[in-house]
């Protein structure tokens, strides 16, 4: 049997990894404008995996592109593993900050002649206090998430990250983009109303974002293994 939860412990503190049970989270938890699920076919002793869908029949879920730099393919491998520091740094300050919604923040690497283009994505639902009619609601709920997207840019000089130990990649650009189009996405964290799951579907003992949790006082989070589902094709038992 697999302990229920895993310490990662870094030089500036330890973080608690528990294993959330998948199922019960998606019965408590349908805030994915898509829906939740679980994939179905997982072996035997196997960590059950969140299906986090990015369609809905014609519509494609749409999210935040946090363009940095391009880069060779070895160069832009390494650059999308540091990242996850800046991902950890972002949805931490968000945490802290009490911020309400559903969000999934992680990495993104998309080949273009010969290198790759890497950054950061978020997909942003925030909870509104009010449901305004028609347009205003709109336009209140674009505010809410470029708020967000602005606010987890301005965390990377939070003091949360080593700067010494932690390469500066400045965001280029920050614009809405449909999934399909971000290339190879990498989802790492959830932030549920202030209840953060770990979405990656290995646990690492060396992973950057540990020691920028751990200095963000972020010293306990669930994990729920991510599979994102691009089309149909994919097996699901919906919540």
């Amino acid at each position: 049997m697999q302990p229920s939860k895993t310490i990662m412990s870094t030089p500036v503190g330890s973080v608690s990894v528990d294993r959330t049970p998948t199922q019960a989270f998606i019965t408590d938890n349908y805030a994915w404008p898509f829906g939740l699920a679980t994939v179905a076919g997982v072996a035997p002793g196997e960590q059950q995996r969140l299906g986090l869908p990015m369609y809905d029949g014609d519509r494609v879920m749409v999210g935040f592109k946090l363009q940095q730099s391009h880069f060779p393919a070895r160069e832009a491998e390494l650059a999308c593993y540091q990242n996850r520091a800046y991902v950890a740094a972002g949805v931490a300050d968000l945490a802290r900050g009490g911020w309400r919604g559903t969000l999934v923040a992680g990495t993104y690497q998309r080949p273009k002649g010969g290198v790759s283009e890497v950054g950061l994505t978020l997909f942003v639902v925030p909870e509104l206090p009010y449901a305004a009619p028609g347009g205003a609601f709109n336009i209140a709920f674009e505010a809410a998430q470029w708020k967000t997207v602005e606010r987890f840019i301005k965390s990377f000089d939070a003091g949360y990250l080593d700067r010494e130990a932690q390469p500066i990649q400045n965001i280029l650009s920050a614009e809405p983009c449909p999934s399909t189009q971000m290339g190879n996405l990498g989802p790492l964290l959830m932030l549920q109303n202030g209840v953060m799951f770990l979405l990656d579907r290995y646990l690492h003992d060396d992973d950057p974002m540990w020691p920028v949790l751990a200095r963000a006082g972020i010293l306990q989070l669930s994990w729920l293994p991510c599979v994102v589902m691009h089309h149909s094709s994919w097996e699901l038992n919906r919540g």
